[in-house]
């Protein structure tokens, strides 16, 4: 975790081996991590629409998978 703004936003920066692995992920890995982790947040009582869970994992591969192919390192800002 990078940091917190005074704002409440989180900024996570991605290992190089979460980043690859991502980057690397096929469609069918990437919705079996998705349906895992939204059982997992159902199972803490934080509700994740398994499609929108898709959706994130996804577009979190398709960005990791921008970044390594400049040779850049991968961050996640949440607010």
């Amino acid at each position: 975790m990078a940091g917190q703004e005074d704002d409440g936003c989180v900024v996570f920066a991605l290992s190089p081996r979460l980043s690859a692995t991502l980057a690397e992920a096929e469609q069918p890995e990437l919705e079996r991590a998705a349906t895992a982790w939204s059982r997992r947040r159902k199972e803490d009582g934080e509700i994740i629409d398994g499609e929108v869970a898709k959706s994130i994992l996804s577009g979190l591969a398709a960005l990791a998978g921008t970044a390594r192919s400049r040779g850049e390192g991968a961050y996640c800002w949440v607010a």
